[in-house]
């Protein structure tokens, strides 16, 4: 959980960074990338597994699996928008 509670936010931030740096400093279009489609669903499932996590650190056992199905598909989708991002790299 140390680890873990900061870093829900800091990927978040990377997610809102991603779109505006996409706008500001290349000029093309935010959000229109198969790198940002993934980006987008591994914040929300990382989003969702951070709320499950709470749930689960405010006594409700039932929300352990979903926890650890969404933290898994995070990861997964944070790895594939990674390797969908070297295309993008100038």
């Amino acid at each position: 959980m140390r680890v873990a509670k900061p870093a829900v936010p800091i990927l978040m931030l990377g997610f809102v960074g991603g779109p505006l740096s996409v706008w500001w400093l290349r000029d093309w279009t935010p959000m229109s990338s198969f790198h940002a489609l993934i980006g987008g669903t591994a914040a929300l499932l990382f989003f969702a597994a951070a709320a499950h996590g709470r749930r689960l650190e405010h006594g409700n056992a039932d929300a352990r699996s979903a926890h650890a199905l969404l933290g898994v598909l995070g990861v997964l989708a944070g790895l594939v928008a990674a390797v969908a991002g070297f295309v993008l790299l100038p």
